[in-house]
């Protein structure tokens, strides 16, 4: 029980984290990219139908869920200074009050 664990790289794991978040967002803006060219590509192939423009709105959704997700990636940043103003310490177990409960 005296023997602390290893800690993680609390370093590490922040930057994995951003990485996650930058793949996430240039994947949500190439498939917006994508469906907004859409129309155009369609147009300079001679399909003139207007079955193509509605590739616009799916485009539009796609961004404003990307900006409801950015609000939650943007909680890294408070992640990072937790570490700073409490540095990671290793505590024991400590009995719960039922366990003395039974013991006594």
């Amino acid at each position: 029980m005296g023997n602390p664990p290893a800690a993680h790289d609390v370093a590490q794991v922040l930057k994995h984290n951003r990485t996650l978040l930058y793949r996430h967002i240039v994947r949500r803006l190439a498939l917006a990219v994508l469906h907004l060219s859409v129309p155009y590509v369609a147009h300079l192939l001679g399909y003139d139908a207007a079955l193509p423009a509605f590739a616009i709105p799916a485009a539009l959704f796609v961004l404003i869920f990307l900006t409801l997700r950015l609000r939650h990636g943007s909680r890294l940043k408070a992640c990072e200074k937790v570490p700073r103003t409490y540095p990671l310490q290793y505590r024991t177990r400590v009995p719960s009050v039922w366990c003395v409960l039974v013991a006594a």
